[in-house]
């Protein structure tokens, strides 16, 4: 969908002779957990950008919870139930059994109690809840912090260096009991990106 729309604007921009400009200046925001919780391998996405000349002008740092094989982890569906909340909207993705990807809007109790079929019967569930980036477990959920390394990796080979922001804006909703040391959390995330940022030169 990127692509095509790459495409189209730029056969717009060269009609209009801004060709050159909107190929330099306009580029993608990548979010890595965006393309985690729909399954895709961000290391081939960087890439298949790259090779069509979108530009990645800036990476987002983000990691979004995965429960696997729900319908035998009890467990972790029900430590999902906290993390239900109005504010923002927690897309949820599925890996069916057959290798097909669904989608439902959002994380809601209605859907905990009756996912679905497809859902039910998945190897895997992620939702996207923005959680840190130092975290691979919470409990007995897991997170998609494995897909960091590689887009790190796949954006290090770039010929140019894409502004790069850890983006984890829950933490006023994240579930816990008593407040949080923000400033604490967040110093470790920026620790956990330098860590990767280091490993992927």
């Amino acid at each position: 969908e990127t692509l095509e729309f790459f495409r189209v604007l730029w056969g717009v921009a060269a009609a209009r002779g801004a060709e050159g400009t909107v190929r330099e200046h306009v580029g993608v925001c990548y979010d890595v957990c965006h393309q985690a919780v729909e399954f895709e391998e961000p290391h081939e996405c960087v890439a298949a950008l790259d090779r069509a000349g979108v530009r990645v002008n800036k990476v987002q740092v983000s990691c979004a919870i995965e429960l696997l094989a729900p319908a035998e982890n009890r467990a972790g569906r029900e430590a999902l139930r906290p993390f239900v909340e109005p504010r923002f909207l927690h897309q949820l993705f599925a890996r069916t059994r057959d290798g097909r990807t669904v989608g439902a809007v959002d994380l809601s109790h209605d859907f905990l109690n009756d996912p679905g079929p497809d859902f039910a019967t998945a190897e895997a569930w992620r939702i996207h809840y923005h959680v840190p980036v130092n975290a691979e477990r919470l409990g007995p959920l897991g997170t998609t912090r494995a897909s960091l390394p590689p887009a790190l990796a796949a954006v290090a080979l770039l010929p140019y260096a894409p502004h790069v922001e850890v983006e984890t804006y829950t933490w006023s909703v994240l579930p816990g009991e008593g407040s949080r040391d923000i400033v604490t959390g967040l110093a470790h995330e920026i620790d956990a990106t330098q860590r990767l940022l280091d490993a992927a030169r």
